[in-house]
């Protein structure tokens, strides 16, 4: 969800909201994460542009001495940020769409600037972010998802519906994750399938194998979108029909504004020629 104030600064514009609405109407589950640009003090560097502002190497603006004083201007345009969501998320809320509302992805890792001061200025935002959404803006329609597994981050069982994590792992290869979570569990970004943020995960045949590909979207045990139909009011199908296998579209080179690079990156590294682009020694991502 990009319409973060402090990127629509910069330009940034987004028909994220459009394109849920339009995903709804068709039947489909609409899931949300906020990269929440930092509300200010970005670096916008040759080293660290402004479209990296999420990260905590890209700017100065400390979360922990915002949240200890509600009276600064720097708490006050954490405040005007979730409003400018709230404008947003209210649109989805107009239309009756539910959302999977995930906003600090991978809370408890530092490389994010609400999670760069530790646990407890966290917590903190994610407890002002939940009342100013529930309470203020009186939305009724978000079912807030928590990313990460680590207690001593958690906000409490009042502020959660779902905890997630996030698992990648080697191409071709899920062993990891079964062996791990072989049983029902919310993955946000799983490093093969299925939510991740760019399609070469899954169609360029390094992460998955075309034949792995259509196995599982005929599984018995995935659901794909013509048998959701119905789901919100209860009228889903309870068996799977029988079908005839779902061609998988295939995929060459990354799209853009999926990652390209970084510490530690195993992923697919080809962008469309020219895209890939240095943000931190953490971070590439394919940009025009």
């Amino acid at each position: 969800m990009d319409y973060s104030p402090s990127r629509v600064a910069y330009g940034s514009s987004s028909t994220n909201v459009e394109q849920a609405i339009a995903w709804a109407r068709r039947g489909g589950i609409v899931t949300f994460c906020w990269h929440w640009g930092s509300p200010t003090g970005a670096y916008n560097s040759a080293s660290q542009p402004w479209y990296s502002n999420f990260y905590t190497a890209a700017t100065n603006f400390d979360v922990a001495a915002a949240m200890n004083d509600p009276n600064s201007n720097n708490y006050k345009l954490i405040v005007r940020d979730i409003d400018a969501i709230a404008v947003q998320l209210k649109r989805l809320q107009a239309e009756g769409i539910p959302v999977l509302w995930r906003p600090f992805h991978e809370a408890d890792g530092t490389w994010f600037w609400w999670g760069a001061r530790g646990a407890e200025p966290c917590k903190k935002l994610w407890a002002l972010l939940y009342d100013r959404l529930t309470n203020y803006h009186k939305l009724n329609n978000l079912i807030w998802v928590w990313n990460s597994v680590s207690s001593s981050w958690y906000p409490g069982n009042n502020m959660v519906d779902i905890v997630s994590t996030d698992v990648y792992a080697s191409a071709g290869n899920h062993d990891a994750q079964t062996s791990t979570h072989n049983s029902l569990k919310s993955l946000s970004h799983l490093g093969h399938v299925w939510v991740v943020w760019g399609g070469e995960f899954i169609d360029d045949g390094k992460y998955n194998s075309r034949s792995f590909l259509q196995t599982t979207y005929n599984s018995q045990d995935v659901l794909s979108l013509d048998e959701i139909s119905g789901w919100k009011s209860g009228n889903s199908p309870t068996t799977r029909p029988s079908t005839t296998p779902t061609e998988v579209p295939s995929g060459n080179g990354s799209p853009l504004y999926g990652q390209c690079g970084g510490q530690g990156w195993a992923g697919p590294s080809t962008c469309a020629s020219g895209t890939c682009k240095y943000s931190n020694p953490s971070y590439s991502q394919c940009l025009p």
